[in-house]
């Protein structure tokens, strides 16, 4: 077994077991467009990245969940990014919502343990890792005493261009 391999099915087996959030949901988000372009010079796989990261304060958001996305992107004619979305509660199918209209197609499902999408996420595609995402609701949040604090990321650090 090579290295990589073992250290996919490690970093797997963390996801599944012992991160702050638990996998929820697998995704694939495409874009529309051949090739995404940025207004703000950004290369395609940054802008990729950020929107990814905007989706995720959304959902967070909306949902009042503590999220994090571990995401994997590719640019072969069309960008597309598999994602296992990470929350501290169930979250429904329809988060996914606020990128079709946007973007492009998604295609989502429950997270299923058994099946390898961390190990093709990673293994095949450019790494886009997040911290947890704070949605800021509940009052310790709101207090700066957010419980995922040291494994999260802020959004008043993401604001949008």
């Amino acid at each position: 077994m090579s290295d990589e391999k073992t250290h996919l099915e490690r970093l797997k087996q963390a996801i599944d077991e012992d991160f702050v959030v638990q996998p929820r949901l697998w995704a694939t988000f495409t874009y529309r467009n051949a090739k995404k372009r940025s207004k703000s010079g950004l290369t395609a796989m940054e802008q990729a990245r950020k929107d990814l990261l905007r989706w995720g304060f959304a959902v967070s958001e909306k949902q009042k969940a503590h999220i994090q996305p571990f995401a994997g992107v590719e640019d072969q004619n069309r960008i597309h990014i598999h994602a296992v979305i990470s929350a501290d509660k169930d979250l429904p199918l329809s988060v996914v919502d606020c990128w079709k209209g946007k973007h492009g197609k998604v295609e989502v499902q429950p997270y299923d343990k058994e099946k390898y999408g961390v190990i093709y996420a990673y293994g095949n595609h450019m790494a886009m890792d997040f911290g947890v995402i704070c949605p800021r609701c509940k009052s310790s949040c709101k207090r700066k005493k957010c419980k995922y604090q040291m494994h999260g990321i802020e959004k008043k650090n993401h604001k949008r261009q």
